[in-house]
């Protein structure tokens, strides 16, 4: 009987602040003994334990996937204001191209981005895509966030549904070409919003 591979995309460790609870070490124990070869790390709004992740990963002979989990915002320069909201979104470097491109938009986030949380935007997102993969997130993904506002008051007032999410994801497919993904989770949640 052969086994089904099944690799942890979107992950967070201990160097997720506030957020992850995955201490690295217990990491590699757990997806040995799973028997899992490869496992992804991306961390909320940074790289801070991308060594620690990828030389322990590599000595238990696990093929790590270095990544983060973003926060984008859509003003047109990286210090916009205007507004706190954000959106999730994993890259994950593919080559040696793709880890610098990540180190440079994590840098960046925090040097000229930083508002409440490391913010990136689309506009950094295209001169720095080449090498990275990109998946739509989680909930708080702005292609779910559009699916989630789909509810008869939000689509008559232009907001939301289905033509936003699939806007915003034809947005990332130009950015990313064959490198973007819709990601799906199966998390328990139930629907946010009740539609007729």
């Amino acid at each position: 009987m052969s086994v089904q591979q099944f690799t942890h995309l979107h992950l967070h460790t201990e160097y997720s602040l506030l957020d992850g609870a995955n201490k690295i070490t217990d990491l590699v124990t757990e997806v040995k003994k799973l028997g899992m070869t490869s496992v992804a790390m991306t961390d909320h709004g940074n790289m801070f334990g991308a060594i620690d992740f990828y030389k322990q990963m590599i000595a238990a002979d696990i093929k790590p996937i270095i990544g983060m989990e973003g926060y984008i915002h859509n003003g047109e320069t990286m210090d916009d204001k205007s507004t706190k909201q954000r959106f999730h979104i994993c890259l994950f470097a593919k080559n040696q191209v793709g880890y610098e491109n990540l180190m440079y938009l994590s840098s960046k986030a925090y040097i000229d981005g930083f508002y409440y949380f490391p913010r990136i935007n689309k506009n950094e997102l295209r001169k720095h895509s080449e090498g990275i993969i990109c998946t739509s997130a989680c909930l708080q993904g702005e292609v779910n966030w559009h699916l989630n506002l789909a509810n008869e008051r939000n689509v008559r007032n232009g907001a939301g549904g289905y033509e936003g999410a699939k806007a915003v994801a034809l947005e990332y497919k130009d950015i990313f070409g064959d490198d973007f993904y819709l990601e799906i989770m199966r998390h328990g949640i139930g629907d946010q919003l009740y539609i007729d």
